[in-house]
C-alpha cells in the first residue's frame, strides 16, 4: 500500500505548493500579490481512499478488466488518470448493454457514494442568511435535511395569501427604520 501511495502522491505533487508550505504556507510577490495557502487542503479521506483503492486494484489485478461505476470523484484530472491505467468507468446504474460487457473474473470498484443526486429543473441557490445563533441549533438539532425543511416552510408561508400570512414580530431597529 505504500508503493500505491507514493504513485498517487507523485501525481498530486506540487513543487509550487511545497515552496509555500516552506515559507509558512505565505507567498509574496514583492507585496503586489500575496497567496495564501490553506493549512489543510486537498481530498477528504473517503476520496483519497478511493483513488488509493483504484491504484491499488490495478497493482493487483494486472490482466484483469476493472471496471468502476460512475467516476471515482468529481475531478476529471483525476478521473483521466484513473482512465489511464486501463480502468474504464461504466454507469452508476449500468444499462443491459453495460452489464452484457462484464465477465466472470472482472474486477469492479463501487464507490463508497451514491451516485449523487439527480440534476434538478430548477436547482437551489447558494445564500447567505443571517439566522439567530439559537434558531440554528434547533433547526441543525432536527438533523440530516434540516435546509430542506427551512425552504419547505418557507415555501409553505410564502405560498398563503399575503393578507392571510402571519407577519411575525418586528424587532425594534426595523419598527423605526419603517416610521
Amino acid at each position: 500500500m505504500e508503493a500505491v501511495q507514493a504513485q498517487v502522491l507523485s501525481h498530486y505533487r506540487s513543487e509550487l505548493v511545497d515552496r509555500i508550505r516552506a515559507k509558512g504556507h505565505v507567498l509574496s510577490a514583492d507585496g503586489l500579490l500575496t497567496v495564501k495557502l490553506a493549512k489543510e487542503f486537498g481530498f477528504c479521506y473517503g476520496v483519497e481512499r478511493a483513488i488509493d483503492l483504484a491504484y491499488a486494484a490495478r497493482k493487483v489485478f494486472l490482466d484483469q478488466p476493472i471496471y468502476i461505476l460512475g467516476e471515482i470523484i468529481h475531478n476529471p484530472e483525476v478521473n483521466d488518470q484513473i482512465r489511464n491505467l486501463g480502468i474504464q468507468s461504466i454507469s452508476a446504474k449500468p444499462t443491459d448493454e453495460e452489464m452484457e460487457c462484464l465477465r466472470k473474473g472482472d474486477v469492479v470498484i463501487r464507490p463508497a457514494r451514491g451516485p449523487g443526486r439527480p440534476k434538478a429543473d430548477n436547482p437551489k441557490q447558494m445564500v447567505t442568511l443571517r439566522l439567530d445563533a439559537d434558531l440554528l441549533d434547533r433547526l441543525r438539532q432536527t438533523g440530516p435535511g434540516w435546509q430542506s425543511r427551512l425552504n419547505d416552510a418557507v415555501r409553505a408561508w410564502m405560498e398563503q395569501p399575503a393578507h392571510d400570512r402571519p407577519a411575525g414580530p418586528v424587532s425594534p431597529r426595523r419598527a423605526t427604520r419603517r416610521a
